[in-house]
């Protein structure tokens, strides 16, 4: 029992993609064409792009990093 309440509280203060349960606020994640380069965008909820990474999964990983809730857009 005791093992369970630790694991739950783990997962809540850490995250992870199974609970869908991240700090911070939600951006989003779509992949956009540059000059002919295929990159990953990251905008903020109200439609700020925030920032550009080579791979979803950087874009995902920075985002995670600095306490944002990353989702994906198609």
């Amino acid at each position: 029992m005791s093992n369970d309440r630790h694991h739950k509280q783990d997962t809540e203060q850490s995250g992870s993609p199974e609970t869908g349960i991240f700090p911070g606020k939600p951006v989003y994640i779509r992949s956009i064409e540059v000059s002919g380069r295929p990159l990953w965008a990251v905008f903020s909820d109200e439609g700020e792009h925030l920032g550009l990474a080579t791979s979803r999964a950087v874009a995902f990983a920075a985002a995670v990093q600095n306490d944002m809730q990353p989702q994906s857009v198609h």
